[in-house]
């Protein structure tokens, strides 16, 4: 599996929230939505063929006449991780559609302050602090 914890220099655990960097962040945030989204795409199949093994097995030992107790023992192995695989379809979509929120947001806050961003850091002057006129 692709490691997708943060580390520190790819710029999602600074303390900067500069438009550019919030920018990045969404971006990390995004590809690791996607790639995360990969991932269980291959838990899911990986699960589900293992849960059809599973209750072939399960029928495989009926018909072998074994214990009635590892004949239920294998059938509700196979409904277990037939119920895990929901889950992780689940979980897919939900990964899957927090990537597409991120994208949203991202193409929201570049719109809205991508222009002015654009007028700061053209300036050579230092941009006062917010609030600095308010008494």
């Amino acid at each position: 599996m692709t490691d997708i914890a943060l580390r520190p220099g790819n710029g999602a655990t600074s303390g900067d929230n500069s438009f550019t960097a919030l920018q990045a962040k969404l971006l990390v945030l995004i590809k690791l939505m996607d790639d995360g989204a990969t991932e269980l795409e291959s838990v899911y199949r990986s699960m589900k063929a293992n849960a059809t093994r599973c209750e072939g097995a399960a029928g495989d030992i009926e018909n072998a006449e074994f214990d009635p107790e590892f004949i239920d023992l294998t059938n509700h192995t196979a409904t277990a991780l037939g119920g895990a695989t929901v889950q992780a379809r689940h979980l897919m979509a939900s990964a899957n559609e927090l990537a597409e929120n991120t994208r949203q947001a991202r193409q929201t806050h570049a719109k809205k302050y991508g222009p002015l961003d654009t007028v700061r850091s053209g300036r050579r002057h230092k941009t006062p602090k917010p609030g600095v006129f308010v008494r």
